[in-house]
């Protein structure tokens, strides 16, 4: 019974040294800034978080509610956009106008993100975004149009039918 007393007593003083020796270790790391690296690091991913969260539900934000609405139908859109400059369209199939109205009202990928694991934000593109692809994907339509000839145009997308 006396050798399990001692070997109690001698197990609980090895554990306290070695308690007593982390804890030193621990206390001369904090003091000598070793850890400053690992809260900087924390705070980076807290804003990282932060700033996935605030993406996606902009992202969910802009899916459910975007801010331009299409119409309940193109039809009347597409009829007058044909008429008003049948050179542009009169060659669109139903491709095209799919492709054209997605491009309007559609939420689209952007490259407005921060890292590799930060997801893409999604939004509506801007009109002058919608006006350089246009011009890109039809150069021999849209990148004749002038100012007046946009606003035109415009006025016939965005009207409400």
């Amino acid at each position: 019974m006396l050798i399990h007393s001692r070997r109690r007593n001698i197990l609980g003083i090895f554990i306290i040294i070695v308690v007593a020796v982390f804890g030193l270790l621990a206390f001369k790391l904090v003091r000598s800034g070793g850890l400053d690296g690992l809260r900087t690091n924390i705070a980076s991913d807290r804003q990282d978080l932060k700033t996935q969260f605030e993406i996606v539900r902009a992202n969910t934000r802009d899916l459910i509610s975007p801010l331009r609405k299409p119409p309940y139908s193109t039809l009347a859109p597409q009829a007058t956009l044909a008429q008003m400059l049948p050179q542009a369209f009169a060659e669109f199939q139903e491709d095209d106008w799919r492709y054209f109205w997605e491009l309007i009202y559609g939420v689209h990928e952007t490259d407005d993100y921060g890292s590799n694991y930060t997801p893409k934000r999604k939004r509506q593109l801007s009109i002058e975004e919608i006006k350089e692809t246009l011009s890109y994907d039809y150069p021999e339509v849209f990148g004749r149009f002038n100012g007046q000839m946009w606003e035109e145009f415009w006025k016939v997308v965005f009207k409400k039918y």
